[in-house]
């Protein structure tokens, strides 16, 4: 068994929430939201910050729901169900 030590410092990510802007196709802006997380899961990230790039409706409204799938993706499968209730924009979380 490998074992891995415990790191010093956390390390935290940032990303703007236009990553995800062309809101048309959600499928899409899910599957690259679960790539940024599966990649933060990998190198062990401690946190994730999504912050705006335009101070507008829009952008904000991007904000949430990319911390809504990615705190939805952070659960485990078993509590999903009872922290979650099913929402629109969570309809591809499993894609």
């Amino acid at each position: 068994m490998i074992e891995v030590r415990a790191r010093e410092h956390p390390i935290s990510i940032a990303f703007p929430s236009s990553v995800i802007y062309p809101l048309d196709n959600l499928m899409l802006a899910t599957i690259r939201l679960g790539y940024i997380a599966r990649a933060a899961a990998i190198f062990r990230i401690d946190k994730i910050i999504v912050y705006n790039e335009k101070d507008n409706e829009t952008y904000r409204r991007l904000q949430e729901i990319s911390y809504e799938i990615l705190d939805y993706l952070s659960y485990p499968q078993y509590l999903r169900k009872i922290k979650f209730r099913m929402k629109p924009y969570l309809r591809y979380v499993g894609a």
